[in-house]
């Protein structure tokens, strides 16, 4: 990575989405937009392979999804298939999956690379656009559009790995994977509370509606006096977060210190935006808000787990999937270190 770019990275306040490859509220796009600076979606198909050996995804997308696979070997590329393992109807339900990904992807393709980050898609871009021919005399110029395909990989918990070190912040999506499966069923608050050893801080915000993407750009638009503040403030808690959990005598004392960083430097700045928010409701942003008594909680909390373990129970908390093979076909070394501060967000619950 180019210093420049490793550098912007450092001091953006980015998340990575560690239940899936995409999400299917996009309530849920919305609101990970305006509290995150950049979001990045992992690539990762051994998650695709294991869910498809449990479920069956039932779709109404008729598309078939060209699929090639290529190992890379070196400098050789070999034929291989990694659904190869999968009964027929397995790698159907596999295919489903990466074709919703990337249906994601197309239908949000003006978020990329502004908020979405994958290397699902070569330079993040969801469209190659080619310029054909210039026009001339005041016609409009012409343009050859393809739409660049998905590039999986069985082997991109190192870029994952990488990202959480440099300080993105692991994001777990709660209650917001609906497709219609065989066995999926709701996820009790009791599991997600599992992820959060020390007591979480947790932060209350109107709820977002499924808009579509060019709403999300425009509410970042309005609101740019007040979200590179909010998500500065966000990073810096993010930093001093982990600092303070790893400097604490117990949790007790971390959850404190914690939140006093909370109340002293964050919530002046979510209340003005809040405010800002709530004020020109009637007025724009009701585009994007969800009637009066919803809310979205946004959950900041130190879960007692590894990296590696955050990845499996954020998958599982999306899908009920249990994905210990990960740690059986993984090297130990890999991910292993201790996850920092975990965010989590809970879509549209009624509050009094």
């Amino acid at each position: 990575m180019k210093e420049k770019e490793l550098s912007k990275r450092l001091s953006s306040f980015e998340a990575a989405y560690l239940s899936g490859f995409f999400m299917t509220n996009q309530s849920m796009v919305t609101a990970m937009s305006l509290l995150f600076e950049k979001i990045y979606l992992p690539n990762q198909l051994e998650m695709v392979i294991e869910l498809s050996k449990k479920y069956k995804i039932e779709t109404t997308i008729e598309k078939e999804l060209k699929m090639k696979f290529q190992r890379v070997d070196g400098d050789k590329l070999i034929v291989e298939n990694p659904l190869a393992e999968l009964t027929q109807a397995q790698q159907k339900t596999a295919q489903d999956y990466l074709l919703i990904a990337h249906q994601f992807c197309m239908r949000n393709h003006e978020l990329f690379p502004t908020i979405f980050e994958t290397d699902l898609l070569e330079n993040n871009e969801v469209y190659n656009v080619e310029l054909v021919e210039k026009g001339k005399n005041g016609a409009l110029n012409k343009y050859k559009v393809k739409t660049n395909p998905l590039h999986v990989t069985t082997d991109g918990m190192h870029e994952l790995e990488n990202r959480l070190k440099r300080g993105s912040v692991p994001l777990i999506g709660l209650g917001e994977f609906d497709l219609s499966t065989t066995k999926i069923n709701n996820i009790p608050d009791s599991s997600a509370a599992a992820l959060i050893a020390m007591k979480s801080i947790e932060m209350v915000l109107p709820a977002t509606k499924a808009v579509k993407p060019e709403l999300i750009l425009e509410a970042r638009e309005k609101l740019s006096d007040h979200l590179p503040q909010f998500w500065s403030v966000m990073l810096k808690f993010s930093k001093e977060g982990k600092e303070i959990i790893k400097n604490s005598k117990s949790s007790e004392e971390a959850n404190l210190e914690c939140r006093n960083l909370v109340d002293t430097n964050i919530r002046p700045i979510l209340i003005d935006l809040n405010e800002k928010i709530l004020k020109d409701k009637r007025n724009w942003f009701y585009k994007i808000l969800s009637p009066v008594g919803n809310s979205l909680k946004f959950v900041i909390g130190k879960p007692n787990l590894t990296n590696m373990d955050l990845l499996t129970t954020s998958m599982s908390l999306a899908t009920n999937v249990g994905v210990d093979y990960l740690s059986h076909k993984r090297k130990l070394n890999e991910l292993k270190d201790e996850a920092g501060l975990t965010y989590l967000l809970k879509l549209g619950k009624n509050i009094k």
